[in-house]
């Protein structure tokens, strides 16, 4: 026998599709984004016509979007809601995602060309190729950028591009040479070191790359010298580590490294005045977003639950993060939990983006 709610919720669904176009007309680009998310899960017929209604991701400060690219189709996944978009860019096609940041992504087309494009705006800018060496130093494995610097890591070298100027290439020679004690922990594309998933990250005029046992590579940008930050609290334990990322919190460096049986992590704060890491038991309301192009961190929105890290992972429509609180992989919809990420799809040419409202040209 039918209950009150099932015919409740039958006649919402019945709905004719030109009301629920009004009925989203009068929601979307307001700032009721709740309202938006709330009308796409009533039921799966409204949210196949939200899909066909709805024509780019809805703004939403509160979280970043999990973007994938594959081919020329960029997916945007709502961490909380679950709600997914996706758009066709054709001047996307066979590109890498390196980071992302202002809502801008930078990307990579064969070995050395890149630029900036803005997916929610699809403007796009041009980093001149005569800016680049074009040989294999200049095959950038990680990147990041901030409003005054782009910065590549190679396989030799620190790649830094100044706007308006040209690139530079800096080596870091350690006891003779760069690939002394650096190569196989902190940078990508030899042996272990591919385990290491972080992006080099900017903060305070210095650019810092992250080792998977803690080691950290540093560089000034106005002295244009390294220094290394030799404290590395996973000596024992490197051979475990499956990835490791680096994110800013309140002006401070985190560390979080996932180990290979992808049940465990660790979470740990450096305190730059000593070069050491501290450890980090609860982040409190804070929620961590890590990928491979681009990470996150910020404040749980209110009535949410924080002590969150989101990795780029998805099972059909939800992401999946892991709770400090109860030490599982979970969903927002509490359909999922588990120990360890089984059964999910892990999204490698991706990147979380700040969401902004969409623009068309």
């Amino acid at each position: 026998m039918a209950t009150a709610n099932d015919l409740e919720r039958s006649s919402w669904s019945a709905l004719q599709t030109d009301v629920m176009d009004e009925i989203l007309k009068y929601f979307y680009g307001t700032t009721d984004v709740d309202a938006v998310f709330a009308i796409w899960k009533t039921c799966k017929a409204w949210r196949s016509t939200v899909r066909s209604i709805v024509p780019y991701p809805p703004s939403d400060p509160r979280y970043p979007y999990l973007l994938s690219l594959k081919d020329q189709t960029c997916r945007f996944v709502h961490p909380f809601y679950g709600h997914t978009f996706c758009l066709e860019f054709p001047e996307l096609l066979d590109t890498h995602i390196r980071f992302s940041k202002f809502g801008w992504l930078l990307l990579t087309r064969g070995d050395y060309t890149h630029f900036f494009f803005n997916p929610f705006t699809r403007h796009k800018i041009d980093i001149p190729d005569n800016f680049m060496p074009k040989n294999h130093y200049a095959q950038c494995i990680k990147m990041c950028f901030d409003d005054c610097y782009i910065v590549g890591i190679g396989p030799c070298g620190l790649f830094l591009f100044v706007p308006s100027q040209s690139w530079k290439l800096y080596m870091y020679l350690q006891d003779s040479n760069w690939e002394s004690n650096l190569s196989k922990e902190v940078f990508v594309g030899r042996d272990r070191a591919q385990a290491s998933h972080s992006h080099p990250v900017i903060h305070k005029d210095k650019c810092y790359v992250l080792g998977l046992d803690g080691h950290l590579l540093v560089f000034d940008f106005k002295t244009r010298k390294f220094d290394l930050i030799w404290q590395p609290f996973l000596q024992k334990k490197v051979d475990s580590v499956y990835r490791s990322f680096l994110v800013i919190n309140n002006g401070k460096l985190l560390g979080i490294f996932e180990f290979d049986g992808r049940n465990k992590i660790l979470i740990r704060e450096l305190k730059i005045s000593t070069k050491r890491w501290q450890k980090v038991s609860d982040i409190g309301d804070k929620m961590v977003y890590v990928s491979y192009g681009s990470s996150f961190i910020g404040s749980a929105p209110t009535g949410v639950e924080g002590g969150k890290i989101y990795f780029p992972q998805v099972l059909e429509d939800e992401c999946i993060f892991y709770s400090l609180t109860s030490r599982k992989c979970q969903s927002s919809s509490n359909s999922y939990s588990s120990k360890s990420p089984v059964d999910v799809e892990e999204l490698t040419n991706c990147t979380w983006i700040e969401s902004l409202p969409f623009k068309k040209n």
